[in-house]
């Protein structure tokens, strides 16, 4: 009798052994395609589970899968190619030292690993093909060293079901797998696979993605270039822990994008993604979290978000462009936070003092030390808009939130709207000095920190004067020169130089008042030592004599600084002409002086 070799693929002959042919079709009763062969299939089927033969390698199971339920495969499984035409049941089934269902095709109206085990080397579901009406591995736990569905299609017209799913063991991938039924459900799935979990370029067509309350160990999870196409895209209270997560070119199409209360603990890469849709990051905490180059089409709201972390750049905007409106509310950003060439295309709000109104209904005290939730932005931090590109200057809004005048160096925020805002180091805002906001701009290395934020300071004063808040005007005028004065004498000039030490640039009334009496009294004293008889002071008299010796000499003083032309006149060259006629050009220069920065700070 010749050695009979089944008409299927060199491949799946293995699970051929020790089977004849099947009623003369040239293969044996596992690999025969048609549906007619229910009883003898059944017999073979159970026959190779006795033995512990777990090879069904290109099988095509024409019923229902219930000899697999509760089952315990003790030894390496296989199910590559295999085609399940009915439903494929391995409910609570128990996989120890590993199963392949490479390539395998599930057409049945249902597909059901619900609560199934996988041990040993690991589930093997690449390029596996799952069809009918839905699948299912709720509460299945995959254990093994490696979980893959890499290139795997999940196609059921109704739901893929992972949920409650634990995957450990080194690796879990679902790379490149199509996702393309009506939902597709992760929603408490727990991914603790030691090196990776990864979902790169995976691809959702689905009407409904969820990963809420999701939790993601391990060194690194990965939805690189991956695409969410559907209605609802759903990662709310999921959790990124221990390693890294990336969503680098990730797509979102137009549907509900929602990270609300996500937690990414150690690295949130979002760099060159697009949001198509209106992404929603409530509550998010997100440490060293990178969006550059990162594209939001619509409006993208960060209410509430945390935004954390120890990399030099605690949180990168570089480059993102913000086609909607960015909604920053009573976010926590710590650290730096870079937006530098960032594209804002429509308004931008940056809005704190929620609770520092609280705190006014409770009558508690109320002053802000900037480092409070409802900062938005840490005043130990830095924040960059360097270079960024605002398409609606007067639409770029901060609201009750402290900020530092640095933090706008490298951007034109002369028609920006800032609303009961606090500002560092001026009036009524909070304690700070110039030199303070000039070292916090060398720490980062700053190239010309003195002239960037000279003109960061005649921005923003500009920006003050256009809204009658002359004070404040007054004071970022005066700071944009004392910037450059700081630099050196050189930079703001002799006449600058003398202009600041004379009347603080025209802003510091009281400086001008001091300077004018000073010059008074010294030319008070000079007159009584070199002046006429009149004005010099006996030294035989008494002490009101001499009292009333002084003020007259002051008064003269006075006098000529006012060019009142007082008696005595100096009538003859000498050091009495020369002093009065000093006094007559300096005293007017400094009353110019003094009206100049009584004008600037009260006719207004």
């Amino acid at each position: 009798m010749s050695e009979f070799n089944c008409k299927v693929g060199l491949l799946c002959r293995s699970a051929c052994e020790g089977l004849s042919e099947y009623r003369d079709t040239g293969y044996c009763v596992l690999h025969y395609p048609g549906m007619d062969k229910e009883d003898e299939f059944g017999e073979a089927v159970e026959c190779k589970l006795r033995q512990k033969k777990y090879d069904f390698s290109g099988t095509v199971f024409p019923e229902p899968t219930s000899v697999f339920v509760d089952f315990e495969f003790d030894k390496e499984a296989k199910f590559e190619r295999a085609i399940f035409a009915n439903e494929a049941r391995f409910l609570r089934t128990k996989f120890k030292e590993g199963v392949h269902f490479f390539d395998a095709q599930f057409n049945g109206t249902r597909t059901d690993f619900s609560e199934a085990t996988f041990s040993g080397e690991g589930a093997f579901f690449s390029r596996a093909k799952f069809n009918g009406e839905g699948t299912s591995f709720y509460g299945a736990q995959f254990s093994g060293d490696v979980t893959t569905y890499s290139y795997a299609q999940l196609s059921s017209s109704g739901w893929t079901n992972f949920s409650g799913a634990k995957f450990s063991g080194a690796e879990t991938s679902f790379r490149e797998a199509q996702f393309s039924s009506a939902s597709t459900n992760f929603s408490e799935a727990k991914f603790n696979s030691s090196a990776w979990t990864n979902f790169s370029q995976a691809k959702f067509d689905v009407e409904s993605t969820d990963f809420s309350q999701a939790k993601f160990g391990g060194d690194w999870t990965d939805f690189s270039e991956a695409q969410f196409n559907g209605k609802l895209t759903d990662f709310s209270g999921a959790e990124f822990s221990v390693g890294g997560t990336s969503f680098f070119q990730a797509q979102f199409g137009t549907g509900r994008i929602e990270f609300v209360g996500a937690q990414f603990c150690r690295e949130a890469n979002f760099k060159e993604a697009t949001f198509k849709g209106q992404p929603d990051f409530h509550d998010t905490t997100l440490r060293n979290a990178t969006f550059k180059n990162t594209t939001f089409q619509r409006r993208a709201d960060f209410t509430r978000a945390k935004f954390d972390g120890t990399d030099q750049r605690t949180t990168d905007f570089r480059e993102a462009t913000f086609g909607g409106e960015p909604y920053f509310k009573e976010v926590e950003f710590k650290g730096y936070t870079d937006f530098y060439r960032a594209n804002f295309l429509d308004a931008v709000k940056f809005i704190g003092g929620e609770k520092d109104k609280d705190k006014k209904k409770e009558g508690k005290d109320q002053k802000s030390d900037g480092n409070d939730p409802s900062s938005v932005f840490p005043l130990e931090g830095h924040v960059s808009f360097v270079r960024a590109h605002i398409e609606k200057p007067e639409l770029f809004s901060f609201y009750a939130i402290p900020l530092r005048p640095s933090w706008f160096v490298g951007v034109d925020a002369r028609k920006f709207d800032f609303t009961d805002v606090k500002w560092y180091g001026m009036p009524g805002g909070l304690e700070g000095t110039l030199d303070e906001e000039i070292a916090a701009l060398e720490r980062p290395g700053v190239e010309s920190p003195h002239t960037l934020l000279a003109q960061a300071c005649r921005r923003l004063s500009a920006n003050a004067e256009e809204n009658h808040e002359y004070p404040l005007a007054n004071e970022f005028h005066y700071w944009s020169l004392n910037a450059l004065r700081k630099q050196g004498w050189r930079s703001l000039g002799l006449i600058r130089t003398l202009y600041w030490a004379l009347s603080g640039y025209g802003v510091r009334a009281g400086r001008a008042l001091g300077v004018l009496l000073t010059l008074a009294v010294v030319f008070a004293v000079l007159y009584m030592i070199w002046g006429p008889t009149s004005l010099r002071v006996s030294s035989s008299v008494g002490i009101w004599q001499v009292l009333a010796d002084a003020g007259q000499a002051v008064m003269y003083s006075l006098g000529v600084m006012a060019r009142l032309r007082p008696e005595p006149i100096p009538t003859q060259m000498g050091l009495f002409q020369i002093l009065v006629t000093t006094e007559g050009i300096l005293g007017p220069l400094q009353i110019a002086l003094l009206a100049l920065a009584v004008r600037r700070k009260v006719m207004r």
